[in-house]
């Protein structure tokens, strides 16, 4: 097989299948509605169709809320559901309010959520107190902790970023990625959700009408939209069993990579060979983790590296001791 030249970041987005690839970069101003956007979009919904029945009265901890049935349920079935059917008796204070023996000012932030979808936490109450208020309720926080964000892999014109969240502290996330235009390599950075928003770096990603962005917060209309590519994958690609070779050549030495299973995982065997696959120095040696179907980190402790497949089996390198940044490799057969 021929080596080819490195192929650009860039591919036509998908409409039908709702993702892109890269070259889908918005430049907009910095996130957040307008005070006009505020003062006269205001959502406003009322029903002549309310009637006394609908309303109820919460007494949290000794903390008084007045809501409807509508706004506990709005967001899936939770503990307010049987409790107002009356599965679970009816204690109640001396005005006939509903009375729950629980912190009532960590209340509030979930029931503005059931109300709004946005979680929003005052700023001397940590999200673990939340999380476990929102345990007792059976209330899923997680679409307003994250928003539209899965974890999976995502693009734009100049990033690559795979999203991954801690299953025993789901408003942390594992960012691993590079950054095209500052040639930025990633791996495995933790970030954390605040306000429905991600907070990392120098950066801010958020959803906003069902999309996804990023924004340099520094950086004036530096928005840029996100595409989601495919979701987390932990099992190795069948087509790397042939192995790579670099396009790049050296004194015509390429880059080989071969791959095979071990007691310990997944190992990577690096080296320089001509074009006959005659080793010119010591292999070098690389544990592989697999994040989805399109990245794998690679490497040592002390030094790792991004390998990304791109659609077309242009595989992209990012931070290899041998390697240039954004060098791509092309499949070879032994056989």
């Amino acid at each position: 097989m021929t080596s080819r030249s490195v192929l650009p970041l860039q591919d036509e987005p998908n409409e039908e299948e709702g993702t892109h690839a890269f070259g889908s970069e918005e430049a907009t101003a910095s996130p957040g509605p307008s005070s006009l956007s505020m003062l006269y979009s205001y959502p406003i919904s009322l029903s002549a169709n309310m009637v006394s029945g609908d309303i109820i009265r919460l007494n949290v901890g000794g903390v008084l809320y007045t809501t409807t049935k509508a706004t506990l349920v709005s967001r899936g079935s939770n503990f307010f559901g049987p409790l107002l059917d009356g599965h679970f008796g009816r204690l109640q204070d001396p005005s006939g309010a509903y009375f729950l023996d629980r912190n009532g000012r960590l209340f509030a932030p979930l029931l503005d959520y059931l109300r709004q979808g946005v979680l929003t936490l005052p700023v001397d109450v940590k999200i673990e107190q939340i999380v476990e208020e929102a345990k007792f309720y059976s209330i899923d926080i997680l679409p307003g902790l994250c928003g539209d964000l899965k974890e999976g892999l995502y693009t734009s014109s100049n990033w690559i970023l795979y999203f991954e969240r801690d299953p025993d502290h789901p408003w942390i996330f594992g960012i691993t990625g590079v950054e095209e235009k500052t040639r930025r390599v990633f791996i495995q950075e933790p970030c954390f959700v605040k306000d429905g928003s991600i907070h990392w770096r120098d950066y801010l990603v958020y959803s906003k009408n069902g999309k996804l962005y990023i924004w340099t917060k520094s950086v004036f209309k530096s928005k840029t939209q996100l595409y989601y590519r495919t979701p987390k994958n932990e099992r190795f690609p069948a087509l790397l069993a042939e192995g790579l070779v670099s396009d790049r050549r050296t004194a015509e030495e390429a880059v080989h990579l071969n791959f095979s299973q071990t007691s310990q995982g997944i190992s990577c065997r690096s080296y320089f060979a001509t074009a006959n696959d005659n080793p010119k120095q010591q292999p070098f040696f690389s544990k592989v983790i697999v994040l989805c179907k399109s990245l794998l980190v690679m490497g040592g402790s002390d030094e790792q590296w991004l390998l990304y497949l791109h659609s077309d089996l242009a595989f992209f390198t990012f931070n290899h001791p041998f390697m240039e940044f954004s060098d791509s490799f092309h499949l070879i057969s032994h056989k």
